[in-house]
């Protein structure tokens, strides 16, 4: 690798981590609004990352990036596709912290590392080796364990593991600045939110609750934006296969906030679930380690 490279796999590899960090503490954030209506949330994340970005894309001189990316009709629809996926994401992990769900949030984030490889060999042409097919095989079948021992489908960790996928699938493909792509997303969802929340009128938490509720709800813009970017800084230097490797933290901290902190249950047939899950996780990493061993880190990032 050159030093260049180098320089580029190191910065995109810190940034991953930067944002997988702020990613697996944010359900502890979220509970300070459980009391507030999941889509109201989710508005107020598009609508204050938006007015965030427009600062940033201004003081950066940034907007002619945009638009020039803008001009590319095959960018256009990549992104177009990339704001939905993130608005199913951010849907799906609001809702798991106000119904007492992170645990399925974390399961999610788990599964997501192994949906990342298949997106990566089914769109991007990406080398699926065996012990990867078996891996991704294994979590399949800890997701069914789970279903068939809780009783319940794990809609909200299928949800946010296919949805995230794609995210980064999309942003990837689309290859456009993180600033000035994560600027047309929150722009094409900030009109939207707006109207709802305008709709709302007086019933919204912003504007009959406390002054730290009002606080919480416009810092949801940094703590919204500031990962994001940092993902997609990640995602245009490394591929998805170090993606997924990496994303190992989020579920981590999810998990034990979920069952240390927020007290959710712990079951036998989690447990089972779960270790199917890890096993076909530990089995991908040993796998692309043996790959990184072989073929250098220029293979595989």
């Amino acid at each position: 690798m050159t030093t260049n490279a180098e320089r580029e796999w190191r910065l995109g590899v810190a940034s991953g981590i930067g944002a997988f960090l702020c990613w697996g503490f944010f359900p502890v954030y979220l509970k300070l609004l459980a009391h507030v209506p999941v889509l109201e949330i989710v508005c107020h994340r598009a609508a204050w990352c938006f007015a965030l970005l427009v600062v940033l894309m201004t003081a950066l001189k940034k907007w002619t990036v945009l638009r020039d990316a803008l001009r590319n009709r095959r960018v256009l629809l990549l992104l177009l596709c990339s704001t939905l996926f993130i608005s199913l994401n951010w849907l799906g992990m609001v809702k798991a912290v106000a119904i007492d769900q992170v645990r399925q949030a974390s399961l999610g984030y788990f599964i997501n590392p192994l949906v990342s490889v298949f997106f990566g060999f089914a769109f991007l042409g990406e080398r699926l080796r065996r012990l990867q097919v078996f891996a991704i095989v294994l979590a399949v079948a800890g997701v069914a364990i789970q279903t068939f021992a809780v009783g319940v489908f794990p809609w909200i960790a299928v949800m946010i593991a296919i949805s995230f996928g794609l995210y980064g699938l999309f942003r990837k493909m689309a290859n456009v600045e993180s600033i000035a792509g994560l600027t047309f997303e929150t722009g094409l969802l900030a009109p939207i939110a707006a109207g709802y929340l305008l709709w709302l009128g007086t019933g919204t938490a912003i504007a009959s609750g406390t002054a730290v509720d009002r606080v919480l709800l416009i810092l949801l813009g940094p703590i919204t934006c500031v990962p994001l970017l940092l993902f997609v800084a990640m995602a245009r230097r490394v591929k998805l296969a170090t993606v997924g490797f990496l994303q190992y933290m989020t579920p981590s901290l999810q998990l034990l906030l979920a069952v240390l902190v927020f007290g959710e249950p712990f079951t036998t047939g989690h447990a089972v679930s779960f270790s199917m899950i890890w096993i076909a996780l530990a089995l991908y990493s040993a796998d692309l380690w043996r790959g990184r061993r072989t073929n250098g880190r220029d293979g595989e990032d």
